[in-house]
């Protein structure tokens, strides 16, 4: 939907706002595949082809499997130089008040320069995506402590 560029405009990536990428290649898709049903999942793997954009584009689709499982756990999705050679990124799911991704949120840059920050940024960008999901209604829910009964203060 939008894009804001760096004063630093050292190392230019040539997406667009509202640019349509791969959706096994780019950080973003890769969430939205990662938080998709097993059917719909299933539906896009049996309809695309991964294509190669770079040597480092996932194209097996047990290796975009185990990928999207990554994505699952640790709760946001890398892009490692798959669509470009020298870019990274960074991408958080945005979600609304039923738990379903309404879209991500994202990081591009050069790969040495998100890199050498990814932790600062990862907090950030983590932090940006919570912050939006909750203007959607979403509220994590946490599982209560062990030994303590719901309801009781």
């Amino acid at each position: 939907m939008d894009k804001v560029e760096s004063p630093n405009n050292y190392f230019i990536i040539s997406s667009r706002a509202g640019h349509k990428l791969p959706m096994h290649a780019s950080a973003s898709g890769k969430v939205f595949l990662a938080y998709m049903s097993e059917a719909e999942l299933q539906n896009f793997l049996n309809n695309n082809k991964l294509a190669a954009l770079t040597d480092k584009t996932i194209t097996d689709k047990k290796k975009l499997l185990a990928n999207l499982q990554q994505i699952r756990e640790r709760g946001y999705g890398i892009e490692d130089e798959e669509i470009e050679p020298g870019a990274y990124s960074l991408a958080a799911p945005v979600k609304d008040a039923s738990h379903r991704i309404v879209g991500t949120i994202s990081v591009v840059g050069s790969l040495a320069r998100i890199r050498e920050q990814e932790d600062n940024i990862l907090a950030d960008l983590l932090a940006a995506a919570e912050a939006i999901s909750h203007q959607f209604g979403y509220r994590f829910q946490s599982a209560p402590q062990k030994g303590l009964e719901t309801g009781n203060a």
